[in-house]
This record gives structure tokens, sequence and C-alpha cells, in this order.
């Protein structure tokens, strides 16, 4: 496959620019955006991936072959009948994108979709207003605001199975955020069935001087880069059955088969891992569903109202959930204990 070709500029677009927005610092967002052909991006966005490109000759490459994996890891899923994404550092609006292609699909799906860029959220809930699809503001080393959102609240039900999508996203948070337990903490509000989806760039042996050459360049962003080895990546799955063909190169994750030319991506690895059963003795997470059902759990009693008070209510250590909104429409409830979403609790 030959190297994707960028079409040619168009006029500015300054109405889908929020006010306020710094221009001169790169975002990760928009520097992806200009990679896949995009026009949502200024001067420095493209300075550093026309940079990047220079030392990393793969890397609009390698971003349009991420995007041909989310492609089919969301139809992958659908096929599966999930029809709930939260979908976190979900990216500017543009072809191949989760949004986009739940869009183009017959099911009726839902979905809210994270990031932490504002001129991604300002132009994405421009172009994306439509029912059971929510955009919002969040910041993935952050999970208790993005669970207890108003949004996540309104489109997702957490006692039926989620998809987790986490791709392109975990490399920029820093190991002393505790990557693994933000992770945790989306798996304790999830059910089993439900699907965690993974891509993260690699630090591979050999790659060390140019890998800290990018790493340097996006130093430049509101957010650094955090390269991992596999094993490093791996292990952020643990607690998940990792599926078939475990954690490959995003081009190695069900290729499609006219896609043999395609050159391989080792240093963009991707993964897709379920939910298992509930263990004996409670493992794998006392906060989902199945843990809060369980035998020798007291059931936790309902707070229907205004989210200051369910956090209100849980200062007083014991469990409480809240159905929000309270219209009568969700089938389930999140949990709260110290102002945590521990899990979910179906309706009685």
């Amino acid at each position: 496959m030959s190297r994707p070709q960028r079409p040619q500029r168009g006029p500015a677009l300054r109405e889908w620019v929020p006010d306020g927005i710094d221009v001169t610092t790169p975002t990760v967002a928009r520097v992806y955006d200009y990679a896949l052909g995009g026009f949502h991006n200024f001067v420095v966005d493209r300075e550093l991936a026309e940079q990047a490109g220079r030392i990393w000759p793969d890397f609009t490459q390698a971003a349009h072959e991420h995007r041909a994996f989310l492609g089919r890891v969301v139809q992958w899923l659908l096929g599966r009948g999930i029809r709930q994404f939260l979908d976190i550092g979900s990216g500017l609006p543009g072809l191949g994108g989760v949004r986009e292609l739940l869009q183009l699909t017959a099911h009726r799906t839902r979905a809210v979709h994270v990031d932490l860029d504002p001129v991604v959220v300002a132009h994405s809930q421009l172009v994306h207003g439509m029912p059971g699809v929510r955009v919002i503001r969040g910041d993935l080393r952050d999970p208790q605001t993005i669970l207890c959102h108003p949004a996540v609240a309104e489109v997702l039900d957490f006692a039926s199975p989620v998809a987790v999508v986490v791709t392109g996203v975990l490399h920029f948070v820093a190991d002393e955020d505790d990557p693994a337990g933000i992770l945790q903490q989306f798996a304790d509000a999830t059910v089993t069935g439900s699907y965690f989806v993974l891509s993260h760039a690699a630090a591979l042996a050999g790659d060390a001087a140019r890998l800290e050459l990018v790493r340097q360049l996006f130093d430049r962003t509101p957010t650094p880069m955090h390269c991992r080895t596999p094993e490093q990546i791996a292990r952020f799955l643990d607690g998940w059955d990792l599926l078939d063909p475990g954690l490959v190169p995003v081009t190695a994750w069900h290729p499609d088969p006219d896609d043999e030319d395609v050159p391989a991506q080792p240093a963009l690895l991707a993964a897709v891992a379920r939910k298992p059963p509930l263990r004996p003795g409670g493992r794998h997470g006392d906060g989902p569903g199945e843990g809060l059902r369980g035998e020798g759990r007291s059931r936790p009693r309902l707070v229907r109202g205004p989210r200051d008070r369910v956090r209100a209510a849980g200062r007083d250590r014991r469990p409480d959930a809240a159905i929000l909104p309270a219209d009568g429409q969700q089938t389930s409830a999140l949990v709260y204990r110290d102002q945590r979403v521990i899990g979910v609790l179906d309706r009685p």
C-alpha cells in the first residue's frame, strides 16, 4: 500500500475555533488530524507533524493504519452485539472515526465520546448532535469525572455490556498518574461481557534514539508522550480476557484479506479484551454489577435526584446509587461509595 496522499488544504475554517484557544501550542488531536489529511489544525500542529514524519517516516502511514484498525474493531464489536460505546480520546471528527463508523451502521447504538481538547469537543458537538450520542470534555486521568458526567448517565446503561475504547491516548498518560489504576476504575463500572479496546505506542529494542526525539517533540503539547514496552502495555490488560490475536501491531489485528501489502507497524500495538465472569470469591473486581448482586452483599438503597444529593449521601460510607436522569428510562444505576463510582445496580 502506498503512503496516503494529503489532500489540498481548503480555506481557513475559523468558525470551528472556540474563543480563547491557544493557536500557538500544538495538541495531539490536531496533529493526528493533520496526519490523516484533515483540516482542523493550526500551523503549529502541522509543523510538529512534519517534524515527526522526518524522524519517523511511517508517522503518517501509522496514523492511517490506526484509523483502519478502529474501523475493523468497531465492526467486530457490532458483530458481537455491542451497542454501547464509551470512546475516550475520540479525536476530531473524520472519516473512519468511532463516531462516524457508528453513524453508518444500521444498528441502534449509544455512545459517549470524550476528549480533553476543547477544539475537539466544540467541533464534535457541532457536527454530531444526534440522539444517543454525546460529546463531552474529559480527562482520562480523572475517570470518576467521566463516569459521573450527566451525559454518561443519560446515554449509557451500565447494566448491559459497554465497549470502553481507549485508543491512541494511553501513551499520553504518565506512570505517576497510575494508568493501570485508571483503567481498573472503568473496569469496575462495567459488567461481564463488556469489552476493552486498547492501542498504545510501543518502545521497541533498537528504537530508543528515535523514540526519544519523538518524545521531545510531543513535550511541546499539553500531553507529553510516554512510550512503553510491549510487556508493560500487556499489564494494562490484567483482569481481562485477552482475545485473539492478542496484543499485536495494529496492522495484524484481524487484517482485511486485501491488505497483504500493508507495511507492518510494530511500534503501534493494539488489543481487544473482554471482561470475564465473576470468579469464586468475588474476584476480578467487587465493583461490577455481578459483585453487587453477589451473595453476602447488602443491596444499596436507590437515591433518585440531583447528583449533588447522591454525592452527599455517599459521604456516610454506605453504598448508595443514583438513577440519572430520573425519568424512568434507565434500567440501571451507578453505585457510589465515598463519591466514587464502584459499580452498577439493576433497578428493582
